[in-house]
């Protein structure tokens, strides 16, 4: 196997375990975290034409229905950008855009320092805390009650967790490895019943664009129902200038 998948499938299989673990309550948001960002108002929008006939074949809608989040940080001369599309009431996310704001050591710019492994401090906040904010403002925007009657609340509707627009080279590197060779828009999937190195389910899980879905699951496990990723499925799409990968893991 490559080094990313030697790398990340320990990992995949220790996310996993921690979210099988996982009792008592939720991670709660601290209670400024809204003020260390700079969001645009949420925009109701379509997914995005790429994604449609995946989300069809899932049984996933492609109504207008999703909503348009982006969020940067720090306010004052951001760093870090997180843009995706999500849908509560669809049961949907779709991650597009997410970076903390590490900076690569090949991109050597006054922004870089040396004394962080990434080449800078990232923001704070991790991918999984800003997904929940954009998961729960998806469903208080349809139903705003739930802010005056949190009884009302159920944020545990999730179905299907895509990881869109793929770039990290280790991530890519593991997907490179079961997909180079199939043919575009040949669909593959992997479960967590074999538990062995060879089963791409815990390498891709632990990838640094699988890991931050799992905390998700494991943080909110309680808002969530105890819902956890039961399936990952994973394509090229012709992108109408090469192929490009696409990720997702479904919720049961």
């Amino acid at each position: 196997h490559t080094k990313a998948w030697e790398k990340y499938w320990k990992k995949g299989v220790q996310y996993y375990k921690e979210w099988q673990d996982k009792t008592g309550d939720d991670v709660v948001l601290p209670c400024d975290f809204e003020d260390n960002f700079s969001f645009r108002p949420p925009n109701l929008c379509l997914p995005h034409e790429d994604i449609r006939d995946i989300l069809v074949k899932e049984g996933l809608s492609i109504e207008r229905e999703y909503y348009a989040f982006s969020a940067q940080s720090p306010k004052e001369k951001s760093i870090a950008d997180f843009t995706n599309t999500v849908s509560g009431t669809a049961g949907v996310f779709l991650a597009t855009g997410n970076s903390r704001g590490k900076k690569s050591k090949e991109i050597q710019d006054q922004t870089y320092d040396a004394k962080f492994p990434e080449g800078r401090d990232p923001v704070p906040f991790q991918f999984s805390a800003v997904a929940w904010w954009m998961w729960k403002k998806s469903l208080l925007t349809v139903h705003p009650d739930w802010v005056q009657d949190e009884k009302k609340a159920d944020y545990s509707g999730i179905k299907a967790f895509f990881r869109r627009d793929i770039d990290n080279y280790e991530t890519l590197e593991i997907l490179n490895e079961v997909l180079n060779d199939r043919d575009t828009g040949e669909v593959l999937e992997w479960t967590p019943n074999d538990p062995g190195e060879d089963d791409a389910f815990w390498p891709l899980l632990g990838s640094p664009n699988g890991n931050g879905v799992q905390h998700f699951a494991t943080d909110y496990k309680v808002a969530l129902k105890g819902k956890g990723i039961s399936m990952i499925r994973a394509t090229k799409i012709d992108i109408g200038f090469g192929n490009q990968y696409q990720m997702w893991m479904l919720f049961k």
